[in-house]
């Protein structure tokens, strides 16, 4: 680990316990509560040397470092500073970009030897900074995940404007690969099941419930995850997508197949191409 990393994570922890310290202190019967000067004191400093290292992070040369040195920034001080923090993702998320830019262009010697300077686990190094720059935004604020999300699609389809054209018989329809739905859709449900899994199901499912039809085995994972931390909001999707499937010509047997999973073997999905 970088001298840099250590301090960034020295300062996250001082600012988390200032922030718990705070939150946990002692009730007080008045109006207005009281609150430690020195922990306050502590608090003031923490948020600081937060925006200070965010602020030295534009002149980091490893693009990787700056963007999650700004995005987890951004992450801690959001709730103190709302406006600053959006403007820090938004940073993040450039430098995101340039990162992502940078290791599709490494050869895998390059990535391997940025690796063990970084002192990481040597492994091929796939670009996804953008994604850990969106997870972390979506937490915090819909309408900045939204924005990022279609900034990522954008960058995609130009991807895809530059790679060869096939020739694609479903075109213009909506049935689509269960197992791989398109880009947009799959992105979306990604970050919805990273959403679930930290345990903040309102904003997984605002994310999710845009992508769960057309009926895929990614949309289905999420309903399974759902229905094991609230039933009832699963239950309520389910029977509308059997709705939608039921009166959709479109729907074949995998749509059939991944339905009747839901039902009889949760996590279980078995489709036919």
């Amino acid at each position: 680990m970088t001298y840099r990393a250590r301090m960034l994570t020295i300062v996250f922890c001082l600012l988390a316990s200032c922030l718990g310290a705070i939150a946990q202190g002692p009730a007080v019967k008045t109006r207005k509560p009281k609150v430690d000067p020195l922990i306050e004191a502590r608090r003031t400093m923490a948020v600081s040397l937060v925006t200070t290292l965010a602020d030295e992070s534009r002149s980091f040369r490893d693009l990787v470092l700056r963007a999650r040195v700004q995005a987890r920034s951004a992450d801690v001080l959001w709730d103190t500073d709302p406006e600053s923090a959006r403007a820090m993702f938004r940073r993040a998320w450039d430098s995101a970009e340039s990162a992502d830019e940078e290791i599709t262009r490494l050869t895998e010697e390059q990535r391997r030897s940025q690796a063990n300077s970084r002192g990481t686990t040597v492994r091929r190094q796939q670009p996804g900074m953008r994604r850990e720059v969106l997870r972390l935004a979506a937490r915090h604020d819909r309408e900045l995940g939204e924005e990022f999300l279609a900034k990522l699609d954008e960058a995609r389809k130009k991807e895809a404007e530059k790679a060869p054209v096939s020739e694609n018989p479903a075109a213009g329809t909506r049935r689509i690969n269960p197992d791989e739905p398109p880009q947009d859709m799959a992105q979306r449900l990604s970050l919805a099941r990273q959403l679930l899994e930290d345990g903040d199901i309102e904003r997984a499912l605002q994310f999710a419930d845009p992508a769960l039809y057309p009926v895929n085995t990614f949309g289905m994972n999420i309903l399974d995850m759902l229905y094991d931390r609230n039933p009832d909001l699963a239950n309520q999707r389910y029977l509308l997508l059997l709705s939608r499937a039921a009166n959709d010509p479109v729907s074949d047997a995998n749509t059939i197949s991944l339905l009747s999973a839901y039902v009889f073997m949760p996590y279980l999905y078995v489709t036919v191409n």
